[in-house]
């Protein structure tokens, strides 16, 4: 017997599996990289996050960069530690529930 792993039906059922789950990923990728505004950005994330819960996946750091996210104006505050996007009127934060917010900035504590 040699070191080559045969195939099995239960191997390719997974092999699938796990592409079609990459695949799905990398369109809420995409939808998040490609957001047009703060609110469409908001959403992106939330509905990837969503996807993700209860499968054995990660989580959307393992798909981009979080503290990478694009910006849509406005000056950017003081103190982005817990803020991951923002624009002119609003900042994207966690909310208590665990889901990306928008919060208005003179709400928000500088």
């Amino acid at each position: 017997m040699n070191d080559v792993q045969k195939a099995t039906p239960s191997g390719i059922a997974a092999s699938k599996k796990n592409a079609s789950i990459g695949a799905k990923m990398q369109k809420y990728v995409d939808k998040i990289q490609n957001a047009s505004s703060l609110g469409a950005l908001l959403n992106a994330v939330n509905e990837a996050e969503s996807y993700m819960k209860g499968k054995d996946i990660g989580n959307l750091d393992n798909y981009l960069e979080l503290s990478q996210l694009q910006t849509f104006g406005g000056e950017a505050p003081r103190d982005i530690s817990e803020i991951w996007s923002w624009d002119v009127d609003d900042l994207m934060v966690v909310g208590p529930d665990g889901n990306f917010v928008l919060v208005p900035r003179d709400e928000w504590a500088d």
